[in-house]
């Protein structure tokens, strides 16, 4: 049965495939959502050093 054999085979592949897809829309969006996770990070960082830097040059101008 060469043709049950190669229906199966090819079963096999798109199984295969599917899961290969799969896997790799799940590792890119892994990636993303870290990515931006530590992207939002670095931008409160910022921001905070930022405002707490010009808070306190500010209160050493208003102290002196």
């Amino acid at each position: 049965d060469l043709v049950a054999i190669s229906n199966r085979s090819t079963v096999v592949v798109v199984v295969v495939v599917e899961v290969v897809v799969v896997v790799v829309v799940v590792v890119v969006v892994v990636v993303v959502v870290v990515v931006v996770e530590v992207v939002v990070v670095v931008v409160v960082v910022v921001v905070v050093v930022v405002v707490v830097d010009r808070k306190l040059t500010c209160f050493q101008d208003t102290v002196r």
